[in-house]
């Protein structure tokens, strides 16, 4: 299949096993979900540092749409 999919020829075709490509697929959806598993992309006082920046950030918007000053 993945030379059908490059593009080139095949001269003798056996015959296509759908089920062959759905199992590839899965075992690839499973290698990939398990690498980004247990991953932690931000530690906790990041998050909580982020979160607070938002929190100005939607503040100050807030005050724009109210024609306040923003501080």
């Amino acid at each position: 299949l993945k030379l059908i999919r490059s593009g080139e020829m095949i001269t003798v075709i056996k015959g296509y096993n759908p089920r062959a490509d759905k199992e590839v697929l899965a075992a690839q959806r499973k290698q990939t979900s398990s690498k980004s598993k247990g991953q932690v992309f931000f530690a906790r006082d990041q998050l909580e540092n982020l979160r607070k920046i938002e929190g100005e950030r939607v503040e100050a918007s807030r005050m724009k749409m109210m024609e306040m000053e923003v501080k």
